[in-house]
C-alpha cells in the first residue's frame, strides 16, 4: 500500500513538472522573446537541468526518506519566487537577462533530475523486479507529464491565469513533499564516484534520446504546418502530449509485452518514417480522419517509451539510483543534442523530410547492419526527396527556416505569403487597403512624423508605402522570421522595393524583446502582428506590450494596432480595445473592411485640411483604396476616444499573466466578422464626425454599406 501510494505521489510530481514547464518558459519566452533562439536556449536549460541533476543527485549518499521530499519542498517553495525573479529579469539590463534566466532554470530542474532515480532506488528495494520497476516509474511519471500539459494548457492557465496556476502547482508540490515523508520508510541510496560506463547500452541511451526528441521537433513543425493543427498554443501542446502519452503507452506496454530491443528499433524507425506520407493525407482530408492520424506519431514514441526502460534496466546493476541516473542523463543528453542540431542546422539546410529519413535510418542501423538494412536507408532518402520535391510544387518560394516554414503563392495577378500554412497577408486590394490606412492614420494624426518602428514586416506593402512619404526619413522593421523577409523580395512590384530603400532598415528578431531592449524612441510604432489565434501573436496585444510602446513614443508619438474581426467573438475584440485603451489615454478607432485599426497617443487630433493635403500631394496611393474626397476617408472613423472606452469598459484586460487573446482566440469555429461588425455598429453613433462637416445621413449610409457588407464598399475588387 506505501509503495503504491509513493507511485501516485510520483505521477503527482510529474504533472507538476510539465506545468512549470508551461508556465515558466511560456512567462520567459515574454521577456527574451520567441526566436528559435532563444524558445531553445530555454528548453536545453530546462532539459540540461534534469540531465545534470538526475546524474549528480543519484551519487550522493541519501536518506530518501529525507532527501525526496526536501526536493520536492525546495522546488514548491522556490516556485512561490519564480514570479518575483521573473519581474527582477525585467529590470535587468539585456546583457544579465539570458543568464539570469538560465539560473532561474537551471535550479529547480536540477532538483527535479533527481526524483527518477531516487523513486526507482526506492521503489526496487521493495520489489526486486528492477525491469517492470522502471517501466512502471517511467510510465507514471511520464503520464503525469501528460496530465500537467494537458491540465495547464486547457484549463489551468485559461481560467486562473499563470501566476495563480504557478500558486497552485508549488502548493502540490509541498503536499506531495509532506505525504512523501508521512508514507515513506528509511531507504539509503548508496554513495557512487562521478564516473559513467560507456558501452554498446550507453550508446543506444544516447542515440535513441538524439533521435526521439529530434523527432519530436520536426513532427511539431510539419503538424503545426497542417490546417487541421494550425499554428495555435494548443496546436504544440497536442503535439507535446501525443509525444509523451505514446512514451507513457510503450513504458507500459513493456510490462506486459516481451518485446527484443531490436524489433523495437525496428517499429520505431518505420512507423517514424511513415509521417512523412502521412503529413500529405492529413493535409487532403478535412473530416474527422485527422483526430485517427495524428495518433499514429504514437506508434514511433510508444516504441521510444519501450526502448527506454528496456535499455535503462539493461545498464542497471548493483547501484540502482546511480545507474538509473546515467541512463537517464545519457538519453536526456542525447536529446538536448538532438534538439541543438536538428532545430539550428537540419530543419534549415535539408528539410523536415530528409530530417526524419536520417533519424529513421539511424534508428535501424542500430537494430543491425547489413546490406539490405542500408538499402532501405537509401530508399528512404529517395522517397524523402519525392515527397519533399512534391511539397514545393506550384511555389514561387518556400523555405524551411530556423523558425518557421515561410511560402509565396501567386503569379503577376498578385501574391500572398504564409507562415507554416497559415496566410501571413497578400497583395489583394482588400490587403492594400489595410495596409495603406496603417501608413496614413499614423501620418494623418502626426504629420511632422520623421521616425517609424514596424513590428512585423509582413509581405512589405505598408513599409514601402510608409517610405513613399517625404517627411520619413527612417524606418526600422522588425521581423521574426528572416525567410519571411527573402520571400517578400519577390513582390517589389507591389511593396515599392521596400529591400532597397535607404529610409528602411530592416532586421530579424523578435519585435516584443526590442522594444522591450531599445534605447531608441520614434514618431510612430506600428504593430502588425499575425492572427489572434497564433501562439506568439498574443504577446503583442498584451497591457505590458502596450505599456513598453508608449514608453518608446516621441513627444506626440502615437501607436498603431491592427485587430482582425475575425476568428474572435465580441469580447475578444472589446478586451483588446480596453486593454490598449488602458495604457493610451486618447484612442481612436477606425474599420477597414474586416479589420480595425486602433490609434493611441497622449493626445490625438488631426485636420481635415492636412487629409487634403495628403489627398493631392500622394493621390496615387489613394487611388489603391478609391479614396477621392475626405469624406469618403472619414467614414472610416467610427469611435473616438470616450466612445472606444465606453464600448470595451467592461470587457476583460489581456495581460501577460492571462495571455486572455492567445488562450481564448483558437477556441473559436467559423468566420465570424459579421457578428463583431453586427456589435460595433449597434454601439456607434456619427456625432464625433460632426466637427468634419460630415452629414449624419451620409454617414449613416456609409455605414450600412460597411458594416453590411463582408467587405467595405470602397474597396476595389
Amino acid at each position: 500500500m506505501r509503495t503504491k501510494l509513493i507511485t501516485i505521489l510520483f505521477f503527482l510530481s510529474g504533472v507538476c513538472a510539465l506545468i512549470y514547464e508551461m508556465i515558466w518558459m511560456k512567462q520567459l519566452s515574454l521577456i527574451l522573446g520567441i526566436t528559435t533562439y532563444a524558445i531553445g536556449l530555454l528548453l536545453i536549460t530546462f532539459l540540461g537541468g534534469l540531465c545534470i541533476g538526475s546524474l549528480i543527485i543519484s551519487r550522493i549518499k541519501l536518506n530518501i526518506r529525507i532527501a525526496y521530499p526536501a526536493i520536492e519542498i525546495i522546488v514548491g517553495i522556490y516556485a512561490f519566487f519564480v514570479p518575483l525573479s521573473l519581474k527582477l529579469i525585467w529590470t535587468l539590463s539585456p546583457l544579465w537577462q539570458y543568464p539570469i534566466a538560465i539560473l532561474i532554470l537551471f535550479i529547480p530542474t536540477f532538483l527535479l533530475g533527481g526524483t527518477f532515480p531516487l523513486i526507482t532506488q526506492y521503489v526496487t528495494s521493495r520489489y526486486p523486479n528492477k525491469n517492470k520497476t522502471i517501466s512502471i516509474l517511467y510510465f507514471v511519471n511520464t503520464l503525469g507529464g501528460v496530465i500537467g500539459v494537458a491540465l495547464s494548457t486547457y484549463y489551468l492557465i485559461p481560467k486562473f491565469g499563470f501566476l495563480q496556476t504557478n500558486t497552485l502547482t508549488a502548493g502540490l508540490n509541498i503536499i506531495i513533499s509532506i505525504l512523501f515523508f508521512l508514507v515513506a520508510k528509511r531507504t539509503i541510496s548508496k554513495q557512487a564516484r562521478f564516473h559513467l560506463e560507456f558501452n554498446h547500452t550507453a550508446l543506444i541511451l544516447f542515440l535513441t534520446g538524439f533521435s526521439s526528441l529530434s523527432l519530436e521537433i520536426v513532427w511539431t513543425r510539419l503538424f503545426t504546418h497542417t490546417q487541421f493543427f494550425g499554428l495555435s498554443t494548443y496546436s504544440f501542446a497536442n503535439v507535446l502530449i501525443l509525444y509523451l502519452l505514446g512514451i507513457a503507452i510503450g513504458s507500459l506496454l513493456l510490462t506486459f509485452i516481451n518485446l527484443k530491443l531490436d524489433t523495437l528499433l525496428i517499429i520505431a524507425s518505420m512507423s517514424s518514417f511513415v509521417t512523412i506520407p502521412l503529413y500529405f493525407d492529413i493535409q487532403a482530408f478535412s473530416s474527422y480522419i485527422p483526430y485517427i492520424k495524428y495518433f499514429l506519431i504514437a506508434i514511433p514514441t510508444a516504441s521510444f517509451g519501450m526502448i527506454f526502460p528496456l535499455l535503462a534496466a539493461s545498464y542497471t546493476k548493483k547501484n540502482i539510483a546511480k545507474d538509473v541516473g546515467s541512463a537517464y542523463f545519457l538519453n536526456t543528453l542525447g536529446g538536448i543534442l538532438g534538439i541543438l542540431i536538428t532545430s539550428f542546422l537540419l530543419i534549415q539546410y535539408i528539410g523536415t523530410f530528409y530530417t526524419i529519413a536520417i533519424f529513421s535510418g539511424l534508428l535501424l542501423l542500430l537494430s543491425r547492419r547489413n546490406l539490405f538494412t542500408y538499402g532501405i536507408i537509401i530508399a528512404m532518402l529517395i522517397f524523402a526527396g519525392m515527397y519533399a520535391q512534391e511539397r514545393v510544387k506550384n511555389q514561387l518560394f518556400f523555405d524551411e527556416g530556423i523558425s518557421i516554414t515561410t511560402t509565396v503563392h501567386g503569379d503577376s495577378t498578385g501574391y500572398s505569403i504564409q507562415l507554416n500554412g497559415q496566410n501571413l497577408g497578400g497583395t489583394s486590394s482588400i490587403d492594400n487597403a489595410t495596409n495603406t490606412y496603417l501608413v496614413l492614420l499614423p501620418l494623418l494624426y502626426n504629420p511632422q512624423a520623421i521616425t517609424s518602428l514596424q513590428v512585423g514586416l509582413g509581405v512589405g506593402t505598408t513599409a514601402g508605402t510608409m517610405a513613399q512619404f517625404k517627411s520619413i526619413q527612417h524606418i526600422d522593421i522588425v521581423e521574426l522570421a528572416e525567410n519571411v523577409i527573402e520571400g517578400s523580395k519577390l513582390i517589389k512590384d507591389y511593396n515599392y522595393q521596400v529591400h532597397d530603400n535607404k529610409k528602411v532598415n530592416i532586421f530579424v528578431g523578435d519585435g516584443r524583446r526590442y522594444i522591450l531592449t531599445t534605447q531608441q524612441h520614434y514618431d510612430i510604432i506600428l504593430t502588425e502582428p499575425m492572427h489572434l489565434n497564433l501562439a506568439g501573436s498574443g504577446n503583442l496585444f498584451t497591457l505590458e506590450y502596450f505599456t513598453e510602446i508608449r514608453k518608446h513614443l516621441l513627444p506626440r508619438g502615437v501607436a498603431v494596432q491592427w485587430v482582425p474581426l475575425y476568428d474572435a467573438e465580441p469580447e475578444h475584440v472589446q478586451s483588446i480595445l480596453n486593454t490598449f485603451a488602458s495604457v493610451f489615454p486618447v484612442v481612436d478607432t477606425w474599420i477597414v473592411n474586416n479589420e480595425l485599426i486602433l490609434v493611441g497617443g497622449e493626445e490625438l487630433d488631426f485636420s481635415s485640411e492636412t487629409l487634403k493635403e495628403y489627398l493631392d500631394q500622394y493621390s496615387s496611393i489613394f487611388d489603391v483604396i478609391l479614396i477621392e474626397s475626405t469624406e469618403n476617408f472619414l467614414v472610416h472613423y467610427i469611435m473616438n476616444a470616450s466612445e472606444t472606452k465606453e464600448f470595451s469598459k467592461h470587457s476583460i484586460l489581456n495581460t501577460d499573466n492571462n495571455l486572455y487573446i492567445e488562450y481564448n482566440t483558437p477556441l473559436i469555429t467559423g468566420y465570424t466578422p459579421e457578428k463583431n461588425k453586427q456589435k460595433l455598429y449597434e454601439s456607434i453613433s456619427p456625432k464625433h464626425l460632426e466637427q468634419y462637416g460630415l452629414n449624419n445621413s451620409f454617414v449613416e449610409a456609409e455605414w450600412t454599406r460597411i458594416f453590411g457588407q463582408k467587405l467595405s464598399c470602397l474597396v476595389k475588387e
